[in-house]
Formats: structure tokens, C-alpha cells, sequence
């Protein structure tokens, strides 16, 4: 593989453990709700088939040229051979108010996360595959050959179960 997917266990162990342990969400930016849900994701990703953590809370930098942070991307998952997983963390610890509400969200969110995967393919422009992913109160969403379906076992639940299915069902 290129010497870029070179994996450092190191690295992985590092980011697992700030992830998995993180008790406050106050310096992440990101709600309690979602740091629970990449909690669940990295403690349960070991044995798939992207199981290992490549980056959290990373900069999503639009236009090379310009070099505009338009975010901050939650988590990428790789296989250490060219393949990532690029998970956008949408999980609301409130109920949408009405249909409308919750149908603008998740168009918002998918947006996000296909945006957020275009700008880290071309930020790892060697990588075989980069896969768009979003975790919702719904489960985990993947975004394939122009679609969005549904990975998980329980519609109902987010949580362990959910968070194995996904990484072994992208290629």
C-alpha cells in the first residue's frame, strides 16, 4: 500500500483512547449525544472490516487553493489499505418538532456527509475508495452507488449491534 495508509498502531491506540474515554464533550464541539454514538462506533469497529481508526475531529478543508476550513469532519475509518469510512455523527438528543423539521435535518446531514467525504477523498487523493457514512437517532446510513440504505440490525436502537454491520458491509 502507499507509504499514506502506512498505519501506526500507535496512532490508532492514541485515538481510540481519546475518543473511548473522552468523559466531557465541551472542548470537542460536538453534542453528548454524538460523542456517545463515536464511542459506541470505535469500541465495536476491532474486528470489521475498516478496524482502524484513522482520524477524529478532523479539519474539512474546502478548495486547495483557498485552504477554507468549512468544518470540523467527526470520524474516518480505514482498512490500512487504501479504503476509509467517513462517518458524520448526526445523532439529536431532541425529537424533530414535525416532519418537515426532521425531513430538513436529514437532507442537511446527508449533504454534510457527502460533502465531507468529496473534500477527504481528494485530501487522500490515493485512496482506493472513500465511503460516505451517517449516524442518525435512526442507526447508520451509507451512502452507495447514488443511495442511501439503512446498516444495522435494529431500526429502533443505536448501539453496539449497529455499529458492526456498517464497517463490514463497505467496498
Amino acid at each position: 500500500p502507499p507509504e499514506s495508509f502506512a498505519l501506526s498502531p500507535r496512532r490508532d491506540a492514541a485515538l481510540r483512547s481519546e475518543v473511548t474515554f473522552r468523559k466531557s464533550d465541551a472542548d470537542t464541539g460536538i453534542s453528548r449525544a454524538n460523542l456517545k454514538a463515536a464511542q459506541d462506533l470505535v469500541r465495536n469497529s476491532a474486528d470489521t472490516d475498516f478496524p482502524y481508526l484513522h482520524d477524529w475531529r478532523w479539519e474539512a478543508i474546502a478548495g486547495v487553493a483557498r485552504n477554507v476550513v468549512v468544518g470540523k469532519g467527526d470520524l474516518v475509518f480505514t482498512d490500512g489499505r487504501g479504503r476509509f469510512a467517513v462517518v458524520k455523527l448526526g445523532v439529536s438528543s431532541v425529537s424533530a418538532s414535525d416532519v418537515n423539521e426532521e425531513s430538513t435535518r436529514d437532507r442537511q446531514l446527508k449533504a454534510q456527509s457527502l460533502r465531507y467525504a468529496r473534500i477527504y477523498e481528494r485530501l487522500h487523493p490515493h485512496a482506493t475508495s472513500v465511503v460516505p457514512m451517517l449516524m442518525t437517532n435512526d442507526g447508520l446510513l451509507m451512502y452507495e452507488e447514488g443511495e442511501w440504505s439503512m446498516h444495522r440490525e435494529n431500526p429502533t436502537r443505536i448501539g453496539v449491534a449497529t455499529s458492526l454491520g456498517w464497517l463490514c458491509c463497505v467496498y
